[in-house]
């Protein structure tokens, strides 16, 4: 049995999340969120670590895997 990783993502993180996942880029999303570009990069930053991740790809897999998003719904 696989033991089941538990992160603790604030409101503003599932957010970025949601929108990395649909593709869109950092500067598109601070403009969204009404934040600096820098901003962004930091969230980012912290979602790779808190979820364990070093790119785009895999941080998207594994948020999938953990059920913080779900891909292909509106």
């Amino acid at each position: 049995m696989e033991k089941q990783l538990q992160v603790k993502l604030t409101p503003r993180e599932l957010s970025v999340l949601r929108l990395v996942a649909n593709g869109a880029p950092n500067k598109t999303i601070a403009i969204e969120q009404g934040v600096t570009y820098r901003t962004i990069v930091n969230q980012r930053s912290s979602l790779y670590k808190k979820l364990n991740v070093h790119c785009t790809a895999d941080l998207i897999r594994r948020a999938v895997q953990m059920k913080l998003i779900i891909i292909g719904e509106e």
